[in-house]
């Protein structure tokens, strides 16, 4: 009894060592990337910039930054982002389309990229009414309500933009039509962009539309809110959301899985996509694994031999349980532990 005592004692020492260390080490780094994830979110599906941003600004301290290497980065974005929001408030078109220019131009990793896009959309929605008002009979009696009847058409956000289209005179608004389309050549110009992500629609085609218009019309949706944590993915060791994958530069590896099994941009899918799409991953990666065996094993000088060894090689009588494993990447370190002045324990791996 003493000898199995003796023998179970260090290896209990050792998970509780190891598993306090990887607690110790990782639970800080998760807290901050599901914070950066939740404000991520609260600009990307709420809308809500200013929090938003006020959220990211509270993740700069010296160990935040050690696992969010690209906050500052982030929170430049969410700031244009606060001024474009004001902008649209005010009805400033040339502002929004300077802040929002300059957004895109920081987004190179396309995290804040459904919030650009609401954004964006506004100040399209706005354009494409403003071209049909423009071809009413300002003189006519119904024209009030012709503009009415266009704006309804659209999903405004912002009332200061339908309050400047029912108000405005014909030459603010052809105005603000030639401001659209020079600010829009300049973007695509400067970010090299080959064609605007939206097709161009016709007047005559919007004429006939009596749909409301919605950012999220070609767009398929989700039932999985994207603060969910998608399914895990074989070799993952931290839960992460589907914002985490969508968005943020932590999930950069699963993103890169995700998308080669899908075969497209992830944000072209939805989460019920993302998830077959890891199960099919997973299955591919559970095919090609070796079943693998944990041994204790006692050496002639009474020291403990810890061991990964693949199922094919049963011929200890001394394993004492099987379990199911990722094997290491590569080769795997030794380590060498005196405890309390017992025993020494080497761990192969």
């Amino acid at each position: 009894m003493k000898k199995i005592i003796s023998i179970l004692m260090p290896i209990l020492a050792i998970f509780f060592l190891v598993g306090g260390t990887y607690y110790y080490l990782t639970s800080g780094n998760k807290n901050f990337k599901e914070e950066h994830s939740k404000y991520i979110s609260l600009i990307n599906d709420s809308h809500d910039f200013n929090s938003g941003l006020k959220g990211l600004e509270t993740l700069t301290t010296e160990k935040a930054k050690e696992t969010l290497r690209n906050i500052d980065n982030d929170i430049d974005i969410a700031t244009e982002l606060v001024k474009v929001d004001k902008a649209l408030n005010n009805a400033n078109l040339e502002t929004a389309h300077n802040h929002l220019k300059q957004a895109k131009k920081l987004d190179t990793n396309h995290i804040f990229s459904i919030g650009i896009s609401y954004l964006e959309d506004q100040l399209d929605y706005y354009d494409d009414a403003l071209i049909e008002i423009l071809k009413l009979d300002s003189t006519s009696p119904n024209y009030a309500d012709q503009v009415k009847t266009i704006l309804a058409k659209y999903d405004f956000k912002y009332n200061a933009l339908k309050e400047k289209l029912l108000n405005s005179e014909t030459s603010e608004l052809e105005q603000d039509h030639k401001t659209n389309v020079t600010k829009k050549e300049e973007t695509k110009k400067e970010l090299g962009d080959k064609e605007d992500s939206k097709k161009e629609k016709t007047s005559e085609n919007k004429g006939n539309s009596t749909g409301k218009h919605t950012a999220t019309d070609s767009k398929k949706t989700s039932s999985i809110p994207n603060t969910k944590n998608h399914p895990q993915i074989i070799g993952q060791q931290v839960p992460e959301t589907y914002n985490t994958i969508r968005y943020t530069q932590e999930g950069a590896t699963s993103r890169s899985i995700i998308e080669n099994e899908l075969k497209g941009d992830i944000s072209n899918f939805t989460n019920e996509e993302i998830d077959a799409a890891i199960a099919s991953y997973n299955a591919k990666k559970d095919s090609k694994l070796p079943s693998l065996v944990f041994y204790i094993l006692l050496d002639s000088k009474n020291k403990i031999k810890l061991s990964w060894i693949p199922s094919k090689h049963l011929y200890f009588s001394t394993a004492i349980t099987s379990i199911s494993i990722l094997p290491p990447n590569g080769s795997a370190a030794t380590w060498n532990a005196d405890l309390a002045g017992s025993t020494s324990l080497n761990c192969f791996a």
